[in-house]
């Protein structure tokens, strides 16, 4: 995807990321989407199965303007 300054890779990127079932569906994910979020892609290397359910639901929460 080329970004410029009409581009909106927001819409597609929250679309994919809530389609992510499984901490490896995230990891191809943000493998996808490094060029523009580099640091999500460090992070999902170094989760673990354990992280998942406690990603998604702080995932949940931040959607509904809660955050930690």
């Amino acid at each position: 995807m080329k970004v410029n300054y009409i581009s909106e890779p927001v819409e597609g990127y929250h679309k994919e990321l809530d389609a992510c079932h499984s901490l490896f569906d995230l990891r191809v994910f943000v493998d996808k989407w490094k060029w523009l979020a580099s640091d999500a892609f460090e992070v999902a290397q170094a989760m673990t199965t354990e992280d998942w359910p406690i990603f998604r639901k702080g995932l949940k929460s931040e959607r509904r303007g809660r955050y930690a």
